[in-house]
C-alpha cells in the first residue's frame, strides 16, 4: 500500500507507477485516477460549456462520458458522452450530454454529484429532447439512486416517452419527493 497526501478533492491526477522487485524495476506505467468529490452546495448549475469535448479523447474533465464528480453506471463511451456537435446542442453552441440506451436496451444511468443536503423537495430543471421521433427513441426517466454503483437502487420520479416531446428542446422540471439521506439525482435511459 502507498498513500499520497495533499491531493485536492474532485481532481484528476496522473501517476507513473513502477514495480520494484529487488534486483529489477519495471518501466513506469501511467495511471489516471480522480479523487473523491466533496458534496456540492446548492444552488448548482451545470451547462457543460467549460469542459473539454469528450470526443477529443483527452479526458481532462470527463470520467466515463460524464463530468468529474458525476457517475455513470452501465455503458460508457458513445452511450453517454459530451458533445459539441450542433445537432445535439441546446441553443446551438457549447456542449451537451448525449444520453442513449445501451445494446439490447441495457439501461444507462447518469448520476449527478452528491449534494450537502438531502434531495427531498429539490427541483431539477433541464432542457431535453429525444434523439428521434419514433418508438426506437425509447423512454427517459429522472429519479434518484441510493447507491450509484447498484442499478436496482434507482427510483423513478418522472418518466418521459419519445412522444412526450415535439422534437425540439423543452424545459422539464422535476420535484423530488421524500428521499433517503445520501440519495443522488439520476437519469435513466
Amino acid at each position: 500500500d502507498f498513500t499520497i497526501s495533499g491531493l485536492e478533492s474532485g481532481t484528476r491526477y496522473e501517476f507513473r507507477v513502477s514495480a520494484d522487485c529487488g534486483s529489477t524495476v519495471s518501466d513506469p506505467r501511467p495511471i489516471a485516477l480522480a479523487t473523491m468529490c466533496d458534496p456540492l452546495t446548492l444552488p448548482y448549475y451545470e451547462n457543460f460549456d467549460n469542459m473539454a469535448a469528450y470526443s477529443t479523447g483527452d479526458g481532462t474533465d470527463m470520467i466515463g462520458g460524464a463530468p468529474l464528480c458525476w457517475n455513470v453506471l452501465g455503458h460508457t463511451g458513445s452511450y453517454i458522452a459530451l458533445y459539441s456537435t450542433a445537432a445535439y446542442l441546446y441553443g446551438g453552441s457549447g456542449y451537451s450530454i448525449k444520453f442513449k440506451s445501451g445494446t439490447a436496451n441495457t439501461p444507462n444511468y447518469l448520476i449527478l454529484p452528491n449534494f450537502e443536503m438531502n434531495i427531498s423537495n429539490l427541483e431539477l430543471a433541464f432542457q431535453t429532447r429525444p434523439e428521434g421521433t419514433s418508438a426506437s427513441a425509447g423512454a427517459f426517466e429522472v429519479g434518484y439512486m441510493t447507491n450509484p454503483l447498484i442499478d436496482t437502487t434507482f427510483v423513478a420520479v418522472e418518466h418521459y416517452s419519445y412522444d412526450d416531446f415535439s422534437g425540439a428542446y423543452e424545459q422539464r422540471i422535476v420535484t423530488f419527493p421524500e428521499a433517503p439521506d445520501g440519495a443522488r439525482i439520476a437519469m435513466n435511459r
